[in-house]
């Protein structure tokens, strides 16, 4: 348990507005790419590619991650 609370704490750290990031739609199980556009203290509004849909997505359960992979 101590272990899941120093995640929810290090994700929001680790993400910042316009950084890409990779979030799985609960709805239909696919995962989107897009880039957070705002940041609150749990979660991040994040636009996402092609559509440009926004999110609203809690910070742990977003990746951020590079154009190389």
């Amino acid at each position: 348990m101590l272990a899941g609370s120093r995640r929810g704490i290090a994700a929001p750290a680790s993400l910042h507005p316009r950084q890409p990031v990779r979030f799985v739609d609960f709805h239909d199980g696919q995962m989107r790419r897009g880039k957070i556009i705002a940041m609150r203290d749990t979660q991040a509004t994040a636009l996402e590619e092609g559509t440009k849909r926004t999110w609203k997505i809690p910070c742990v359960a977003m990746q951020g991650y590079t154009d190389a992979e």
